[in-house]
């Protein structure tokens, strides 16, 4: 991969914005001529830099408990690990290190929270781990994979209009919806958006294809009402050349907070003091995990709009948290082996009938 030209840094910073939902509005956030953008745009998409997934709202698909999991097993128990992970109904991220692993599982009930990881974890398996489950029908997950705000504080491109991007669904409630299952037209038109980027791939197809103004027209509805949601997502493997160093490692933070302090206080002071974006953030609202992308080469970071000191992420993390662990990693190191598979989100307990576990 080759270091990125600064249009085409403008482009993956207007595609990975959220608020930036139709065509027209990503071409007017990079600010650049439509033939310069449907160019580049296709170029970075064919190539991976960038890549689309939809997520359906795991509210109404009846999966509202949404775990992650961090966990370091030793070497030996490494791969064991990472094959009960995969194979868990309900798993749609699963990274891996020679450190550590890191998950992503969608379920219901949130009755006994407790359950899943002894699911997970056999014992004398790992050094360490943390579970963190958040609901999706309260703002427990402020940050869902967006990783529009760490491209732009790592200087690929302006800030962002609308981040953070929360995970889809979230403040909703369940009490309005009919039945312990989607209705089944609902359910079958998420699992088609949630399979379409693989289709996709393995079919071929251009721009056209990609937009969704020629999906079908239950399909874009669902975008429209909210039943599924499109995100860009980025290709770490791929982010130390495209910004040509500087950026090249992945931090976990996870933490007790103090005092009962607000875990939407956390956030704001490491976004507005520390200028750090993190891609993900959750809370139970007792404890926290969130990921950010770190610079551990090449010089120091842009400064702060306005010549404003930064505060160090260290310093803003103790004055909220206790019992602070930080796992890093250079980007190098991390292998994906389930890539925000979206379809496994159906497949989850309680999700619609008949699905199973998807490969």
């Amino acid at each position: 991969m080759r270091t990125l030209t600064p249009a085409e840094r403008l482009v993956v910073g207007a595609l990975l914005d959220s608020g930036s939902r139709s065509d027209r509005a990503r071409i007017a956030r990079a600010g650049l001529p439509t033939r310069t953008f449907e160019t580049a745009a296709h170029r970075l998409l064919a190539s991976g830099v960038v890549y689309d997934r939809y997520v359906p709202n795991p509210t109404r698909m009846r999966v509202p408990a949404i775990t992650f999991g961090l966990a370091r097993p030793f070497v030996e128990r490494s791969d064991m690990l990472v094959r009960r992970w995969q194979s868990t109904p309900g798993n749609t991220v699963l990274w891996r290190t020679p450190e550590w692993v890191f998950a992503v599982f969608f379920r219901t009930p949130l009755a006994a929270p407790a359950k899943l990881p002894a699911e997970l974890v056999l014992p004398a398996e790992c050094s360490g781990s943390f579970f963190l489950t958040a609901d999706s029908r309260d703002p427990q997950v402020p940050v869902y994979f967006d990783f529009a705000g760490s491209w732009a504080a790592l200087g690929g491109s302006p800030a962002p209009a609308t981040y953070p991007r929360p995970l889809p669904g979230a403040g909703e409630s369940m009490a309005g919806l009919p039945g312990t299952r989607p209705p089944e037209t609902e359910r079958s038109v998420a699992l088609a958006l949630a399979r379409r980027p693989f289709e996709r791939a393995t079919g071929g197809g251009g721009p056209r294809r990609r937009s969704p103004r020629y999906f079908p027209r239950a399909e874009q509805r669902a975008l429209r009402n909210g039943l599924v949601e499109h995100i860009v997502l980025l290709d770490l493997a791929q982010l130390p050349a495209m910004l040509g160093g500087g950026t090249d490692g992945l931090a976990w933070v996870h933490g007790r907070l103090l005092d009962r302090l607000p875990p939407e206080g956390l956030l704001a002071g490491l976004r507005s003091r520390a200028r750090l974006a993190p891609f993900l953030f959750a809370t139970d609202e007792r404890r926290i995990l969130m990921g950010a992308l770190s610079r551990t080469s090449g010089g120091p970071p842009p400064p702060a709009p306005g010549g404003v000191r930064r505060a160090s992420v260290a310093g803003v993390l103790r004055q909220y948290l206790e019992e602070i662990e930080i796992v890093r990693s250079p980007l190098e190191s991390i292998t994906v082996v389930t890539d925000h598979r979206y379809e496994r989100l159906l497949a989850a307990p309680g999700a619609g009938a008949g699905l199973g576990r998807v490969a």
